[in-house]
């Protein structure tokens, strides 16, 4: 799967509609930067990375938690219980949007096919969902809608053989038909739910988890020591220079913990789960012995890094949709670059695996890396609103313009502003 476009709309400090376009401009410069796509005789070019810059507190995070959200009720909402309340994170400065649905919007390409496929809700209830499927001359056809009180329905003849006998069917209001379809009988719906529900996301507070995250790595990316992305992710740490020599997983048997029989079973099971995975990383001394530190012995960027480097390698092989918030966050520049560009090379990316991404670090669209269809901003309004917007939403852009130049001087915006911090300094403030 590939994504085209995703839009939402009230959603945390996004009060109106902002979309995120990897629809690739007309141009031969870092052409390796995207990829063509032919749907049903409908064919463009996809962008496999895009940046997001910006101050703090614009909204460059909540981007990556939109794609969070989204992908979460897809995969979560059938197993909500009835009448549960849901997760919903309006836009709170305005009182009219506290209780307002929150949309989301995908258009993508699956299978040589293009789709589009949206729904809203609020803490109660899913408000609307629909999936639509485009053909070419620009006509389309519903698949599927369904009304906020769990109804579905289509007019549409073909709309039996996507969902068979659940043609007309009821769902839970807080569940989607999309998670609904996934325990049904074979139907397309399940490689669309596959797809969309297996958007990977890493927010911020993964380093805080740092245990549980890097066994939840282990237990499905990694798996074992011989497992080919564990033998890549060894050989990334040894090349980048952070003195590691050797990467050591283990997993731990159930027999291995001798735990007091005072503990409740669900206490022993957590606590199993918790501790079952034991990361080492080997280091070469003066007498070129190996020390093995911990994972939790190591540095911030190099636990970064390793989870950096797991879930980045993990899309590259299997392809897909991955959304990293501060990727650069503890890192050296360099090795960020190289990250990155491990997408815009087809050796490393042959399935065409699509990455959007939040940094401060501007040096990532400078040195011919990006191209300007592939670097947006967040700016915040006086009223707490956040808006997303190109860099080619300016007139006369040019497609290979000096970005971190023209950023760092505050032609596109979407920079702090540091005169209002020094007037804190200013003596007419200072009180006696």
């Amino acid at each position: 799967m590939n994504i085209i476009e995703f839009k939402f709309a009230n959603f945390k400090s996004y009060k109106e509609e902002v979309a995120i376009d990897f629809t690739a401009l007309e141009s031969d410069y870092l052409a390796m930067n995207t990829f063509p796509y032919n749907a049903e005789n409908t064919t463009g070019s996809l962008l496999k990375t895009i940046a997001i810059l910006g101050p703090n507190a614009s909204g460059k995070s909540n981007v990556i938690w939109a794609l969070r959200a989204f992908h979460y009720f897809i995969s979560e909402s059938r197993k909500f219980a009835v009448k549960s309340k849901m997760q919903h994170d309006p836009f709170l400065l305005h009182a009219e949007q506290c209780s307002a649905p929150t949309t989301f919007y995908i258009k993508f390409v699956l299978n040589d096919t293009i789709y589009s496929y949206q729904y809203s809700y609020d803490s109660t209830h899913f408000v609307s969902e629909q999936l639509v499927k485009h053909i070419p001359t620009e006509e389309q056809y519903t698949i599927f809608n369904r009304s906020d009180t769990g109804n579905v329905f289509s007019d549409n003849e073909s709309f039996c053989n996507f969902l068979g006998k659940h043609k007309h069917t009821t769902v839970l209001p807080n569940h989607l038909v999309l998670s609904e379809a996934a325990i049904w009988e074979p139907n397309i719906l399940q490689d669309i739910y596959a797809e969309l529900s297996s958007i990977h996301t890493e927010v911020n507070y993964g380093l805080i988890n740092l245990k549980g995250n890097a066994s939840t790595i282990a237990e499905f990316i990694l798996r074992d020591n011989s497992s080919v992305i564990t033998k890549q992710l060894e050989k990334l740490l040894t090349i980048s220079d952070i003195g590691i020599n050797s990467m050591n997983i283990i997993r731990h048997g159930d027999q291995e913990f001798v735990l007091p029989n005072t503990l409740s079973e669900d206490v022993k099971k957590e606590i199993i789960e918790r501790n079952r995975w034991e990361f080492k990383f080997g280091h070469k001394n003066r007498n070129n012995e190996v020390i093995e530190f911990q994972l939790d012995a190591e540095s911030v960027g190099t636990q970064h890094l390793f989870t950096l480097g797991s879930v980045i390698l993990n899309t590259l092989k299997k392809g897909g949709i991955l959304a990293i918030d501060e990727m650069n966050l503890a890192i050296h520049p360099q090795l960020f670059k190289v990250l990155v560009q491990l997408f815009h090379e087809p050796k490393s990316n042959p399935k065409n695996a699509q990455l959007i991404f939040t940094t401060h670090d501007t040096t990532i669209v400078s040195d011919n890396i990006m191209r300007a269809d592939q670097i947006w901003f967040t700016e915040k309004n006086e009223y707490g609103e956040s808006d997303l917007y190109s860099a080619q939403d300016f007139e006369d852009m040019q497609i290979c313009v000096p970005f971190e130049k023209w950023y760092r001087a505050g032609r596109f915006g979407a920079v702090p502003n540091i005169s209002n911090l020094l007037n804190l300094f200013d003596k007419a403030h200072e009180k006696e």
